[in-house]
């Protein structure tokens, strides 16, 4: 009963992580600083006039951060890296043949696909809510 209730608690971590980083208010300052060398925002908290970064690096944290699919792929990592890996527990118990240690690069990687996937999925379904529709 405790891998599921994990299970649930890793894929609402995954979601809610995501959602925090491409989408919420508190974090759009580090949004637009990764994004715009410079930005000019009127009263009406519309952006008037930007120029993008031009550093490789920060393009591709630029779009890291607006991508809910790589943000979850990440987290899951994470999260697997530092809290509890369901793939291990998983594998270690219906796969004993392979020998799956702690150090396998690909538990971690299959942690990240299901953080990637759940939080996707969620992003999808939740999509309209978020919008106002």
């Amino acid at each position: 009963m405790f891998e599921i209730y994990s299970l649930l608690v890793f894929i609402l971590a995954c979601y809610g992580g995501a959602v925090c980083i491409c989408f919420s208010r508190l974090l759009l300052p580090l949004r637009l600083w990764l994004t715009y060398k410079t930005y000019h925002i009127d009263e009406e908290g519309k952006m008037t006039s930007a120029v993008l970064r031009s550093n490789p690096v920060f393009t591709l944290l630029s779009k890291l951060v607006h991508c809910p699919l790589c943000v979850g792929f990440w987290l899951g990592i994470l999260f697997s890296v530092f809290l509890y890996s369901h793939c291990y527990h998983i594998a270690s118990f219906s796969i004993s043949w392979l020998r799956l240690t702690a150090a396998n690069p690909f538990i971690y990687i299959f942690d990240g696909f299901l953080g990637s996937s759940s939080a996707w999925i969620l992003h999808l379904l939740f999509r309209n809510r978020m919008e106002g529709a």
